[in-house]
């Protein structure tokens, strides 16, 4: 079994949540801030799944995006050397979706 999450307290109410039907991946709004959740294909045997996670089931949860928005999950893969202690390979499809958004890999 596979799956994503967001986990809040009762008094929080989160708006227009969106669920996969993968399962992959979630998203909800509070107060003007978008929160996804992901759980990416893994393993070099599932990297064109990978990349279709990224190309065409991402960009349903990110364009109802307003406001500020937290991306966080199991990414299932890097985008800098520093970011692992294996082999280094570089995932084209999640470095194009970040600088696509104009977004920051805030672990750097």
């Amino acid at each position: 079994m596979r799956g994503a999450t967001i986990v809040a307290r009762k008094d929080i109410p989160l708006t227009n949540i969106i669920i996969l039907s993968t399962g992959r991946a979630i998203a909800a709004g509070y107060k003007g801030i978008h929160l996804v959740n992901i759980y990416a294909p893994s393993g070099t045997a599932r990297r064109t799944e990978r990349e279709y996670f990224y190309n065409a089931e991402m960009p349903q949860l990110l364009q109802a995006e307003h406001g500020y928005l937290i991306l966080g999950g199991d990414f299932n893969c890097v985008t800098e050397p520093a970011d692992t202690t294996d082999t280094f390979q570089n995932s084209r499809v999640l470095t194009e979706m970040i600088r696509r958004l104009s977004r920051t890999d805030t672990w750097k």
